[in-house]
């Protein structure tokens, strides 16, 4: 299994002031099929959660995740034994604006 961790706090590098909706995509660069677990704790509440196949070659998106400029923490979990199949790209907004992009390089990994 691979895992992947963004989380923001106040006044941080990734300052959730600076954040109040995000968008997440999710690729498989691999030549396999995986499965994804995705959730999105605000504060310590569980907001989201989500499992679903993601096909070679293809893209799940999603658009808008609302943070409330508060502090949160994106979980991505799939059932592949490495890092390297999977691309992620988190665009953080503030009033719809862009305010920076972010991807798996600055989760933190496990794998």
């Amino acid at each position: 299994m691979s895992v992947f961790k963004l989380s923001t706090t106040q006044e941080v590098t990734i300052d959730s002031n600076a954040i109040d909706a995000f968008d997440l995509k999710i690729m498989n660069i691999g030549d396999r099929v995986f499965d994804v677990l995705v959730e999105l704790k605000l504060a310590d509440t569980l907001v989201f959660i989500s499992l679903f196949q993601i096909l070679p070659g293809t893209t799940w998106a999603q658009e808008d995740f609302p943070t409330g400029a508060g502090p949160f923490q994106l979980l991505i979990v799939t059932n592949r034994d490495t890092i390297h199949t999977t691309n992620l790209i988190v665009i953080a907004k503030k009033a719809g604006e862009l305010v920076s992009v972010y991807t798996q390089e600055e989760c933190e990994r496990m794998k």
